[in-house]
């Protein structure tokens, strides 16, 4: 742990001075607006992210759990690391200063009116979709059914047929 620990320490170090080699991966689109690579400040935090956040890695990955506490851990981890993108911070976000540009400033009242609802109601996390998107028997389907096996991993549910007629082979739908 000190090793990483030290090595982190190291590399911001190198990225204050400006330093560091450090860049995000092609496949990461988070970095892909150009003010990411241009504005020096934006550059570092960048690196400074991805310094941190392959520390954590390598934290976890050197703790020595057994296979279960490595998952529950990789997935609080890579939430919380995903959660810490400088690209999620409305105040750095090249983009999020763009469409506020753009919109004459609306999409931050609209951004400050969306935390304050999601603060104001259970369970106090950001909404994934509007609270009115779904109309039951439009765009929304309500079938009776049961959990008939429930483990930390995921729930079965049977639902109850809607027609005389069903299949002989059920249906399985994952959702992630």
């Amino acid at each position: 742990m000190a090793g990483r620990i030290g090595a982190l320490t190291r590399e911001l170090g190198a990225i204050a001075a400006g330093n560091s080699h450090r860049v995000p991966a092609r496949s990461d689109k988070r970095f892909a607006d150009p003010a990411w690579e241009q504005n020096p400040l934006l550059h570092r935090i960048m690196q400074a992210y991805l310094a941190g956040a392959e520390t954590a890695e390598g934290l976890l990955a050197d703790a020595g759990l057994d296979w279960r506490d490595q998952e529950r851990m990789r997935f609080v981890v890579d939430n919380l690391v995903e959660g810490l993108a400088p690209g999620n911070n409305p105040l750095i976000s090249p983009l999020g200063w763009k469409a506020m540009i753009d919109t004459g400033g609306l999409s931050a009242v609209r951004g400050v009116k969306a935390f304050a609802r999601d603060m104001l109601s259970k369970p106090r996390v950001p909404a994934m979709v509007e609270p009115d998107a779904f109309v039951v028997g439009e765009s929304l389907a309500v079938t009776k059914g049961a959990v008939v096996l429930q483990t930390s991993m995921f729930e079965l549910i049977q639902y109850a047929p809607q027609t005389a007629k069903v299949r002989e082979i059920p249906c399985s739908w994952c959702r992630r």
